[in-house]
């Protein structure tokens, strides 16, 4: 199961186009005691996604 974080940020928009950066966290890493973080993408209003580096 994956939690999302928005980072309480707001939209930002860059040459794709207008969106959220959001983190992922996987709730099954989380509970061995690690942080859970798997990865952190920005989620463009079509739907698109990015994984950010």
């Amino acid at each position: 199961m994956l939690l999302l974080d928005d980072m309480r940020e707001a939209l930002k928009t860059d040459k794709t186009g207008t969106y959220y950066s959001i983190k992922l966290f996987s709730k099954t890493i989380q509970k061995n005691g690690e942080v859970g973080t798997i990865g952190l993408c920005n989620v463009y209003r079509n739907g698109t996604y990015k994984l950010k580096n």
